[in-house]
């Protein structure tokens, strides 16, 4: 599995962050927090991929750096728009 990871860093930090994001966003629809931690976690496998990984040149890890800052501001934004979402609900009751 280790090999997986480091033979292909930009292919697997893109789905890594992807399979986050998709996670993340079910952990805020359904009101999961322990998710939360998983992005600490998967920031910290994506910082691993790009040290270990074989190949690495800056276009593969600013690639890989861009798509965890892009997964972040995703879920920032689907969290503030699902946080007015039940504001609009708790208000109209």
């Amino acid at each position: 599995m280790k090999s997986i990871f480091y033979e292909n860093p930009v292919i697997s930090g893109i789905l890594i962050n992807l399979s986050a994001m998709f996670l993340s966003i079910y952990a805020i629809k359904y009101s999961v927090t322990p998710f939360t931690i998983m992005l600490v976690l998967v920031g910290s496998l994506n910082r691993k991929i790009i040290d270990d990984g074989t190949d690495m040149n800056n276009k593969k890890k600013i690639l890989i750096v861009v798509s965890f800052v892009g997964m972040l501001g995703i879920i920032l934004f689907y969290n503030k728009y699902f946080y007015n979402i039940r504001v609009i609900e708790i208000e109209n009751k």
